[in-house]
């Protein structure tokens, strides 16, 4: 799921990018790098709406 998230992100689609990056994290919630991929994601949201 986190390389289909890093597909959607690379291709311009955040929110895609976050929802598969949530159920990765669901998947494998004790694996940190996960979290830390989602600051990002919702970093770049952040930035393409303000």
């Amino acid at each position: 799921m986190e390389t289909a998230a890093e597909m959607f992100e690379i291709n311009g689609s955040v929110t895609d990018a976050v929802y598969l990056q949530e159920e990765a994290i669901n998947a494998n919630f004790k694996n940190l790098d996960l979290y830390k991929t989602m600051g990002k994601l919702n970093e770049k949201g952040v930035k393409r709406m303000g």
